[in-house]
């Protein structure tokens, strides 16, 4: 059988620079799939892909000693299947040692899989008060409805001796969009394609218990379209942004001030984007919401007003995939689905640095 795709990260180097800006991205680690199928307990895996990546990161406190710090990179596929590959110790300068690394299977079991693609991957820290000796757990959704957590860091250190699933998490009807970590005592929110939202929190009678035992305490009704991603700004004004199938952006409220959830919500801003939207993170140093489309379109908006500061069109024709803010330069780079990636000052509004690192066309500037 085939090998799955490789390698995960692109091999080449990347430099945009000019007179306004520098941006170099370099090489510090190359993660590559299995050699072979054997890992993954089937023969039927030709076009398996990977769908959607994530990084754990987690402190275990440890009696007597310093705490340890473990990194891990977790990819979900199309066939429900979970790859995970344990991150290196950084070195004197904080990157990783440069290393190919081989992916371990987390899901070996056929009966413990996603029975759909993976579509939404969550790490979520919950510390010493929920976990004694601290860490996290990892939280998938796929296709097939589900909501499955699992132990990550006990897979590691005792693989084949220890069941990786913890739980699986049912009461959706349709495919999990999108997962998010609501900030409080170790909750998760799941939104889905059935135009609902959950509120999953760790069950408060079963402190007895080696492992937390999530349950739904909250469904919520998202009307006329589906979330389709979400992200969460903490604090005394709890915050959670939503954005759907008809590219709207809605703001839930935390009315709870007592440390327990209660989502009520707010304010929609309508027609942001003309298509769905893909993805959205929060700038919070700058007060920026950006947002991703379908229409191949980038939208950055102040996140108090929800009023557009300023809107980039994909001049390749495709949508954008991802993004970050590079605060050095104070400069938003974002990538596209052919391998692309960009540079744009949202100061002066234009592209400042271009590079194309897949195989798609365009780039290179």
């Amino acid at each position: 059988s085939p090998p799955l795709p490789s390698p995960l990260l692109p091999s080449s180097s990347l430099m945009l620079s000019n007179r306004t800006s520098s941006v170099e991205f370099s090489k510090t680690s190359t993660y590559t799939a299995a050699l072979n199928q054997k890992n993954l307990l089937t023969t039927s895996v030709s076009h398996d892909h990977l769908t959607t990546l994530t990084l754990a990161k987690t402190t275990h406190n440890v009696k007597g000693s310093n705490n340890s710090v473990s990194s891990a990179v977790v990819a979900g596929t199309k066939l429900g299947h979970l790859l995970c590959w344990k991150t290196e110790v950084q070195n004197k300068f904080g990157g990783k040692q440069s290393k190919s690394q081989r992916a371990l299977t987390l899901t070996k079991k056929s009966n413990i899989n996603h029975a759909g693609g993976i579509s939404s991957l969550l790490y979520v820290d919950l510390g010493a008060k929920i976990l004694s000796g601290g860490g996290g757990y990892l939280f998938s959704g796929s296709s097939d409805r589900m909501i499955k957590i699992w132990d990550l860091w006990t897979f590691f250190d005792r693989a084949g001796d220890v069941e990786p699933c913890l739980q699986t998490l049912a009461g959706h009807g349709a495919t999990v969009t999108a997962l998010v970590d609501c900030g409080v005592s170790g909750g998760v929110i799941s939104f889905s394609v059935d135009k609902s939202m959950k509120v999953w929190m760790p069950e408060s009678n079963r402190g007895l218990m080696l492992n937390p035992f999530f349950v739904c305490i909250k469904s919520l009704d998202c009307g006329s379209s589906w979330f389709t991603s979400g992200c969460l700004r903490g604090g005394e004004e709890w915050s959670l942004y939503a954005g759907d199938s008809e590219g709207s952006v809605s703001v839930w409220k935390n009315k709870d001030k007592g440390g327990g959830l209660d989502v009520r919500i707010k304010k929609k801003w309508g027609k942001v984007h003309k298509l769905a939207i893909n993805d959205l993170f929060l700038i919070p140093s700058q007060n920026f919401l950006v947002t991703l489309s379908f229409d191949s379109t980038c939208c950055i908006l102040d996140s108090i007003s929800g009023s557009i500061f300023m809107k980039i069109p994909n001049t390749n024709r495709t949508r954008f995939t991802g993004g970050c803010w590079d605060s050095s330069f104070e400069q938003m780079v974002l990538s596209d689905a052919l391998g692309n990636v960009e540079a744009h000052n949202v100061y002066i509004e234009r592209k400042v640095g271009e590079d194309c690192v897949g195989g798609g066309a365009g780039g290179g500037k």
